[in-house]
């Protein structure tokens, strides 16, 4: 019996990255508690090799914020091989992977601290075209954490109390800067870790629209929104 992977090639180029631990938006009028939990393995993390380690960024009336730590990435090619024994079939969907790099023996860890930040701007009643890149100090980044199309129903408070609401999520993806054959290109990561939020709507305040990052196929990263008020 023979199956389709996706394999590892060889390595293109070592890249550094602000990984974010967790990014969330919160609600116009609201706001969200979030949290990263980062296992010891992953090299950069603030507890590796050792410990688990967490970090969060809350957010308040329609910002959106994040935390993150800097590590290094190793991007090699991808390939679609044929190999034997069961398995199901998946080519390769991207020309690139990447991948975290751990130290070298004896060597620093690759972590240079955690930053913490806000990605958006103050009273904004969508996340609609929100600022997706970022840099810091180092090769920019871009994440998907915009509000595109409602698929879920919206959450109102019109006529209401204030409600608690919760989204967990543990495939949020980043797309590292890299300079491949010469070409600027973005390489997907994956973030191999689980990221929760927790919302809160103001009473009578209004009606939010959710899009669902968090959904299958979704980038990952919770929630966003589109505020409408009360009539």
């Amino acid at each position: 019996m023979l199956h389709v992977e996706c394999a590892q090639g060889s390595e293109v180029v070592q890249t550094p990255i602000w990984t974010p631990a967790v990014v969330a938006n919160s609600p116009f009028g609201g706001k969200v508690y979030d949290n990263g939990t980062i296992p010891p393995y992953i090299p950069g993390s603030p507890g590796y090799p050792n410990d688990w380690s967490a970090l969060g960024a809350p957010a308040w009336n329609g910002t959106a914020a994040g935390a993150f730590f800097a590590a290094n990435v190793s991007i090699v090619h991808s390939r679609s091989v044929t190999t034997w024994g069961p398995g199901a079939n998946v080519r390769c969907e991207v020309p690139y992977l990447a991948q975290f790099l751990p130290p070298s023996p004896g060597g620093p860890v690759p972590c240079c601290g955690d930053l913490f930040g806000p990605i958006s701007t103050p009273n904004a009643t969508s996340d609609r075209g929100e600022a997706s890149t970022a840099g810091f100090s180092g090769p920019d980044f871009y994440f998907n954490n915009s509000f595109t199309v409602p698929n879920r129903p919206s959450l109102s408070t019109c006529g209401l109390p204030g409600r608690w609401a919760y989204a967990a999520d543990s495939h949020f993806t980043v797309w590292a800067s890299a300079v491949v054959g010469g070409h600027s290109s973005f390489v997907p990561v994956v973030l191999p870790f689980a990221v929760s939020f927790q919302y809160w709507f103001p009473p009578n305040f209004g009606t939010w629209q959710i899009d669902n990052l968090s959904a299958p196929g979704g980038p990952g990263g919770g929630w966003a929104f589109s505020y409408s008020p009360c009539p």
